[in-house]
């Protein structure tokens, strides 16, 4: 059977807090005890208040009585919020965000042209125009094999050829940076700190030493809309808090939507 709302299982009290609601349903022991292990303490009904204590009870007749108690104490949105039940895991993790200085050649959109100088090599008449290669190609790009005894890209105009060369050809710088004196971006730099309980220290020292310098899946830390990356375990501590071993873990988000790279880092099994 479902669970039943009981006969006048709602009660109203008020106290110096506030307005405490209780609703009380009835049904079998297994019905009972799964309602309850999913009271999400802390969480918010429209028209209830916050959810604050759960819990089962013998009824009549042989049933069970399973019963949600909620406040109105603090709560003054009107609005349903669901928060987790327990005090480790999701409802553990805090998020903070800080820029990292990342090199400019790693930036998605780069091109040679943003922070390189452009020089051509010519005998007569005026120095050649850029090749249409300099303003679309990126840092991996080598100039063709046609283009190479004409242009040189050059990291800073002091390394402009001898000019004439042996040769006789001239050496001219024709293009300069489009973004001059720019070595490095900033790029936002996301990390999630989590907590897990254990029973005993070896076995939180096992958990931290698994995942240290591991990436991770959306299967094992919630990504809440992060994509086109992964996490990696990049910090840990462990600390007695009188019942349990917690440990506390910290994952940092890839940069670059291809995720930390595969060859240095191992994943998380």
């Amino acid at each position: 059977m479902a669970l039943q709302l009981k006969y006048q299982g709602k009660n109203r009290e008020k106290t110096a807090d506030g307005t405490v609601i209780t609703i009380t349903w009835y049904g079998t022991q297994a019905e009972c005890e799964n309602m309850l292990a999913s009271a999400a303490i802390n969480s918010t009904t429209a028209g209830l208040g916050r959810l604050v204590s759960a819990g089962t009870r013998p009824g009549e007749g042989g049933f069970w009585e399973v019963y949600y108690k909620y406040s109105t104490a603090g709560y003054a949105s009107g609005s349903s919020v669901t928060a987790p039940s327990t005090v480790v895991g999701e409802k553990s993790a805090t998020m903070n965000c800080s820029m990292m200085s990342t090199p400019l050649e790693q930036h998605p959109n780069y091109k040679l042209n943003w922070n390189h100088w452009l020089a051509a090599r010519y005998k007569t008449g005026s120095a050649p125009s850029a090749p249409s290669w300099w303003t679309n190609q990126g840092a991996s790009y080598v100039i063709p094999s046609a283009d190479q005894k004409t242009f040189k890209v050059l990291n800073s105009n002091t390394e402009l050829p001898q000019s004439p060369d042996l040769e006789g050809y001239t050496w001219e710088i024709i293009d300069t940076p489009a973004m001059p004196g720019v070595t490095s971006y900033d790029v936002a730099c996301y990390t999630q700190t989590e907590k897990a309980r254990y029973r005993n220290y070896s076995d939180a020292c096992a958990a931290v030493k698994n995942r240290a310098n591991k990436t991770f899946t959306s299967a094992q830390i919630v990504n809440n809309g992060f994509t086109g990356g992964n996490w990696k375990g990049d910090g840990a501590s462990i600390a007695w808090d009188g019942e349990y071993w917690i440990a506390t873990f910290t994952y940092t988000f890839s940069a670059n939507s291809s995720g930390w790279n595969s060859t240095l880092y191992g994943a998380y099994t």
